[in-house]
């Protein structure tokens, strides 16, 4: 894996700087376990992934608070980050973290290098940390493409700041195997997720299947070669109905998804309970599910994504 690793940020990453974990979602939960109190604020760009809140408040009860955007597929500006900051301010919440999906989640963009570059400036500017969850980083449409790791922007200068996050359960289609890594050089968080991560560690036989994996760099490339073909047939399929449909949808760069505009088959004006009623009937009577925007802390009624990997 860190491997891997340096090959995408073309530079050497130490080895004890990154920590194997049961999974995404575990290694977020005790980052935020270990950084914050119970009650701090963390930012993320809405709209958001919304199991996100669930790794936040289930261990660590830190409250994940939205970044509104003017433009949510470019990314948050540092005007918009100190309006969002200002925001949890007023709560009276106490801002600890900085949250970015990239590839994007449920967007289906890749933020390029200057607002990475931006928000972490940002970020240190305040005295925050920023989480990098590149969990989609090989799910690329494109072989030549505008995705760049946290580790290669910032020449692997991550500091005791920045903690980039990446799985198997996407890009290797292997959730069930629970296996994640962490990229931190911040000394006292390794110290934590020591005795941390005993609750969430990778189990032997699975750590040796991700050890075979990683060293046979023809398996790799082919399969992921494979999975892209195969992932940008599935998204033709369904932009193509989209598009037969009237329905708009942002145009996705990595990932699975499609995020897309039902508004307009809704009744007018619509509503958060439109949208809800009709996320009921396409998974009730239909039986396809789709995830509203509702739930991803979306401002505009009639937002849904579709995973269309299925197709």
């Amino acid at each position: 894996m860190v491997s891997d690793v340096n090959n995408q940020a073309q530079t050497k990453v130490d080895p004890q700087h990154v920590v194997l974990s049961g999974g995404a979602a575990s290694i977020i939960s005790n980052i935020l376990f270990a950084l914050c109190e119970p009650g701090d604020a963390v930012l993320i760009p809405a709209p958001y992934y919304n199991a996100f809140e669930n790794d936040m408040k289930l261990m660590a009860k830190c409250v994940p608070c939205p970044i509104y955007t003017s433009d949510p597929v470019k990314g948050p500006s540092p005007k918009e980050l100190d309006s969002a900051a200002a925001a949890v301010v007023k709560r009276g919440l106490c801002l600890k973290v900085v949250l970015l999906t990239n590839p994007n989640n449920p967007l289906g963009v890749i933020y390029r290098r200057g607002v990475m570059l931006d928000c972490v400036k940002w970020a240190r500017s305040k005295g925050l940390h920023t989480i990098c969850d590149e969990i989609y980083a090989l799910s690329c449409h494109q072989k030549n493409n505008a995705f760049e790791s946290i580790l290669k922007i910032l020449d692997n200068d991550l500091r005791d700041d920045v903690h980039m996050i990446w799985a198997l359960s996407k890009d290797f289609g292997a959730s069930g195997f629970r296996a994640a890594f962490l990229c931190t050089q911040n000394v006292g968080l390794l110290n934590a997720l020591g005795n941390l991560n005993i609750f969430t560690c990778v189990s032997h036989p699975i750590q040796l299947v991700t050890s075979d994996i990683f060293n046979d760099d023809l398996f790799v490339d082919s399969y992921l070669e494979e999975a892209r073909l195969l992932t940008v047939k599935s998204k033709a399929i369904c932009e193509r109905k989209l598009d037969q449909m009237i329905i708009p949808y942002v145009k996705s760069e990595a990932g699975i998804f499609i995020y897309a505009d039902f508004s307009a088959i809704l009744p007018q004006p619509v509503t958060f309970s439109d949208e809800g009623r009709f996320s009921e009937i396409l998974q009730n009577i239909a039986h396809v599910v789709m995830t509203p925007g509702s739930s991803q802390r979306e401002t505009r009624p009639g937002m849904f994504r579709i995973c269309y990997a299925w197709v």
